[in-house]
């Protein structure tokens, strides 16, 4: 898709961060499911049990990580690699 890679990216990086741009919306992603898991545990026991159900993003948060941890090392962000042709 026109991204230079030194490496193909491994299906869990892909499914990680297959879709995003950019390091900044890979980070909000991270940020934002770490939100969510606090909120689902802290909603769970003040509001209500079915908020528990935000506990689901506690996986998601350390999978964004190693996959924007991958790209950093082995690849490059498809908007880093568009500035840099300028």
């Amino acid at each position: 898709m026109g991204v230079p890679k030194s490496r193909s990216r491994p299906f869990w990086v892909w499914l990680a961060v297959g879709g995003i741009q950019s390091r900044t919306t890979a980070m909000l992603c991270f940020w934002l499911a770490i939100c969510l898991s606090i909120g689902g545990f802290l909603g769970g026991f003040l509001v209500s049990p079915w908020l528990f159900l935000g506990l689901v993003f506690v996986p998601a948060a350390p999978w964004y990580w190693f996959g924007i941890q991958w790209v950093d090392e082995n690849s490059q962000w498809p908007a880093t690699a568009t500035k840099k042709r300028r």
